[in-house]
């Protein structure tokens, strides 16, 4: 059936109907994308009110970040956190001892040690060294417990664990699968420059 055999009312009636359906077609494609981006612009808002409250909270904390950091600068040489020293190539050589000496009590096979460069974190220096070795879990719990306790402090930043040997062997009381372990070790260096 053609619209044009419709009487003039009814072609009146239709094209309105095709006018309605048109606008609020062409009004669901413009307001569809607009609301749609108001809706990300809304959560970028209230990601970067979250972001700003973030920092607002760290700048507020900052100066009680600065006394802590003060304080324990000040009573540090009193706990054994630093490495009692004149030089770097000093603190380097006892770190390698502190090292040395951790991973050969617990009975391990040091594959490689290295020192690492000399870093500068704020008014404080720190020396490091890189060692791989051959552990057992239990070595390796003794290697923890031992560098954990350590005078002076000794902060592990790196550890990484792979697995080695056989892995057709079951773990028994006589045979612990061999692991390579490798450490970043780190120590701080005593501010004042001067042995003790």
């Amino acid at each position: 059936m053609s619209p044009y055999n419709l009487q003039p009312a009814q072609q009146r009636r239709l094209a309105l109907a095709i006018l309605f359906f048109a606008l609020l077609l062409g009004l669901l494609v413009v307001i569809l994308p607009i609301r749609s981006g108001l809706s990300l612009q809304h959560q970028r808002l209230g990601d970067l009110k979250a972001e700003v409250l973030k920092w607002e909270r760290v700048i507020a904390s900052g100066p009680g970040l600065d006394l802590a950091r003060e304080e324990w600068a000040r009573t540090a040489e009193r706990h054994g956190a630093f490495i009692p020293t004149a030089s770097d190539s000093q603190a380097g050589a006892s770190l390698q001892a502190f090292v040395r000496r951790i991973f050969q009590n617990a009975g391990t096979d040091i594959k490689s040690l290295e020192p690492m460069p000399v870093q500068d974190i704020a008014s404080i220096r720190r020396v490091g060294v890189r060692v791989i070795a051959l552990a057992s879990q239990a070595q390796l719990d003794q290697i923890l417990e031992q560098a954990w306790q350590h005078e002076p402090t000794l902060l592990l930043e790196m550890v990484t664990i792979k697995g080695g040997g056989s892995g057709r062997r079951m773990a028994t009381d006589s045979h612990q699968p061999s692991l390579q372990v490798e450490f970043e070790i780190h120590a701080l260096m005593d501010p004042s420059g001067e042995p003790s």
